[in-house]
């Protein structure tokens, strides 16, 4: 008889599997990425499918399946989950986009264990302050921004913001600075046609990708700033994924 495993985990995704089956995306913090299955958990009295709603905190107990890929759901129990209906509308996108964010960004392979929980806790101290009470659109951004570059680092993406890619100069205030996305880095020449980057917006970027959410979160930005870094941190996701 396999051996039941528990652990904790937030729930990234539900998907739909027949008539009354659902598959599960979950960032745990044993295990890093899960796929899971609960059988019919959406039946009407089904009592699994409130515990692993999409961004719920949660505790797993899951068995694998004889021959296949993912793990089967024998209990759940909800440690916390989020008031979704009192949140904002720019609360609730954050929150869905972060979760796609992770789903793309993780792997199912990691076995280093400081590195599961090391993305695991990430990823819940990121929810923890998208859910502050009375949170600013602009600091929603802010901590988005911080998180995609902290999760591009966990994932072996880290970017680089002080040297130019192609030359390898620290760049300065002297320094014309621009995005290069066909290399994945900042350049301070060969991109005459690109926008100008400001240097505080890469003195911001490397702040909220070096520091922890308890610093961040002291931070007072300029909307315009954050947009910008926050641009930046797109443009390099973009090139590391697409």
């Amino acid at each position: 008889m396999a051996q039941t495993l528990l652990t904790r985990s937030i729930i990234l995704a539900k998907f739909n599997v027949g008539d009354y089956d659902n598959a599960y995306l979950a960032l745990s913090r044993d295990y890093g990425r899960l796929r899971l299955f609960a059988k019919s958990s959406r039946k009407p009295k089904a009592k699994l499918s409130a515990h692993l709603e999409p961004g719920t905190f949660v505790s797993t107990w899951f068995v694998p399946r004889f021959n296949r890929d993912n793990y089967l759901i024998v209990g759940a129990k909800t440690i916390f989950k989020p008031n979704f209906h009192k949140l904002s509308s720019n609360q609730n996108k954050t929150i869905s986009n972060t979760l796609f964010l992770t789903r793309k960004l993780t792997q199912e392979t990691e076995i280093e264990p400081n590195n599961i929980q090391a993305g695991f806790k990430l990823l819940k101290n990121c929810l923890a302050n998208y859910l502050k009470p009375g949170i600013s659109a602009n600091d929603l951004i802010l901590f988005q921004t911080a998180y995609l570059l902290k999760l591009l680092n966990y994932a072996g993406f880290k970017p680089d913001f002080k040297k130019c890619i192609h030359c390898q100069k620290k760049v300065s205030n002297n320094s014309k600075i621009y995005y290069d996305i066909i290399n994945g880095g900042i350049a301070c020449c060969g991109l005459a046609n690109s926008p100008i980057i400001p240097l505080n917006c890469l003195k911001l970027a490397n702040f909220l990708l070096l520091n922890p959410f308890s610093r961040v979160s002291k931070l007072k930005v300029h909307a315009l700033l954050v947009k910008k870094v926050s641009a930046i941190a797109k443009n390099h996701l973009r090139y590391c994924v697409e």
